[in-house]
């Protein structure tokens, strides 16, 4: 069910169908930036924003949107967490270059191939499951990935 929830450092904007979210006119300056975990599941995004307005985010939600690829997500540098679980993302190379990621949850989307994939140093966990790979060649070294 639709839901919005604010906090100081939270927000939460699950089912609202809102297809567009722009931070610089749903929050404050001072909101954006000291938002740390962005939860937008379930609204039919059809893209993502500049992440330069929210350059705290720690963990970010866009799980059962409408969304084809991460594009921008990499300007995210505090992000430890990211969700974007059914989608229609065909290629998870929008995910690379994340100094602090752990978790990479992309599950049922359209990714047949790991190629992009670069840089991520900390990642613990990647959830791949329900998209079309037939392998995992070009995942970069991971020296923490424990789940795959």
């Amino acid at each position: 069910s639709p839901s919005t929830q604010r906090g100081d450092k939270c927000v939460r904007m699950n089912g609202l169908d809102m297809m567009v979210f722009e931070p610089s006119t749903s929050l404050s300056a001072i909101a954006r930036q000291r938002l740390e975990y962005l939860y937008l599941r379930g609204n039919k995004l059809t893209g993502l924003w500049d992440f330069t307005q929210t350059p705290n985010l720690k963990l970010l939600d866009v799980s059962e949107n409408e969304l084809t690829d991460l594009g921008g997500v990499s300007d995210l540098e505090q992000l430890t967490h990211l969700y974007a679980n059914t989608n229609l993302i065909e290629s998870p190379a929008d995910v690379s270059d994340m100094p602090c990621l752990r978790v990479a949850s992309l599950s049922s989307n359209s990714i047949s191939s790991l190629e992009g994939m670069a840089r991520l140093p900390q990642l613990e966990a990647l959830f791949l499951s329900s998209n079309s790979l037939e392998s995992v060649v070009g995942l970069p070294p991971c020296p923490h990935l424990t789940t795959l």
